[in-house]
C-alpha cells in the first residue's frame, strides 16, 4: 500500500522502492493476481520518475503483466493495465484505449444498477 500511496501523493520516486518489494514478494509467493496488480504499481511508479531507463523498464512490464491480467481473466486489472500501455506505448495507444473502452462496457452491462451508478460517478473508472 505504500507505494500506491506515494504514487496518489504524486511521488514515484518514492513509491519505486515498495512496489519493487511488492513485486518481488507476490513473485515469490505465486500470487498472480498481486503480481500483476504489483508490476503494475511498480510500472506505473518507474514511468512516473521521468527517468529513461525507468520508463524503459515500465514498458517492458506492462505488457507482460496485461498479457498475464488476460490469460487469467483478471479483468478489474485488464483495464488499468490497458491504459497505463497505452500511456507507455503511443503508437498503439488507439488500439488500447479502444480495448479497455469495450471491456469497460461490457463489464458495465453485466453490473447490477449500483455496480454501473458507482462505475459513472468514480474519478477512476473511465466511462
Amino acid at each position: 500500500m505504500t507505494a500506491e500511496v506515494a504514487l496518489m501523493t504524486g511521488d514515484a520516486v518514492a513509491a519505486v522502492g515498495p512496489a519493487e518489494q511488492a513485486a518481488a514478494l507476490a513473485a515469490r509467493r505465486g500470487a498472480l493476481r498481486h503480481s500483476v496488480k504489483s508490476r503494475l504499481v511498480l510500472a506505473a511508479a518507474l514511468a512516473g520518475t521521468g527517468a529513461a531507463e525507468a520508463g524503459e523498464r515500465a514498458a517492458v512490464l506492462v505488457p507482460a503483466a496485461l498479457a498475464d491480467a488476460r490469460t487469467a481473466g483478471l479483468r478489474s486489472l485488464t483495464w488499468p493495465a490497458g491504459l497505463l500501455a497505452a500511456d507507455l506505448d503511443p503508437a498503439a495507444a488507439v488500439r488500447l484505449r479502444a480495448e479497455v473502452t469495450a471491456e469497460l462496457h461490457a463489464l458495465s452491462l453485466r453490473s447490477d444498477p449500483q455496480g454501473r451508478r458507482l462505475a459513472r460517478e468514480s474519478a477512476w473508472v473511465p466511462l
